[in-house]
């Protein structure tokens, strides 16, 4: 059985110009609208962004369906659940219209988040995107400088790698 989600909303009374952010005091009862079930969690968010876009006085968030009750309250879930069950028509086509809306942007973002094609240790400059091994004459028209590759000793810094180069020249 796979995980489903929520996407609930608290209407904010329309004279309330910035959404509240802490939670209600005791006593008072918060009414959680239920908008639509998923069965993605990152459907849920871009549903709860969207939500959040279009109108900024309304609260949103998205909820696992097992964790409901330990984020609203028995109360309130069971409410929940049966706005939920029992769904009017134009809730059923906004809930899909939302979700269709939601499904389209995370297409469009995963298309745009292009992978990487140039990795730091690839051969390849980060900044030109120019090969930075590249056989023959460079873009530049100069010969490569030649790869030194070494292991063990060998491998030390500038000053003592050209003294240990000058002291094993001299003595042969």
């Amino acid at each position: 059985m796979t995980e489903r989600y929520l996407v609930l909303v608290e209407p904010q009374p329309p004279n309330a110009s910035v959404p509240r952010r802490v939670p209600p005091r005791f006593g008072v009862r918060v009414r959680w609208q239920p908008i639509g079930l998923v069965a993605e969690r990152e459907l849920a968010e871009t549903i709860v962004g969207l939500q959040r876009e279009t109108s900024p006085q309304i609260r949103a968030m998205a909820v696992a369906v097992t964790m409901l009750s330990a984020e609203v309250g028995a109360e309130e879930a069971e409410r929940i659940l049966d706005r939920v069950h029992n769904r009017t028509t134009a809730e059923t086509a906004r809930a899909a219209a939302l979700e269709q809306l939601a499904r389209e942007r995370l297409a469009s973002a995963a298309e745009t988040a292009a992978p990487r094609t140039a990795e730091r240790r690839a051969g390849v400059d980060r900044r030109s995107g120019q090969e930075r091994r590249a056989s023959g004459a460079s873009a530049n028209g100069h010969a490569p400088r030649p790869i030194e590759r070494r292991s063990g000793r060998d491998r030390r810094s500038g000053s003592d790698r050209r003294r240990a180069a000058t002291r094993a020249t001299t003595t042969v």
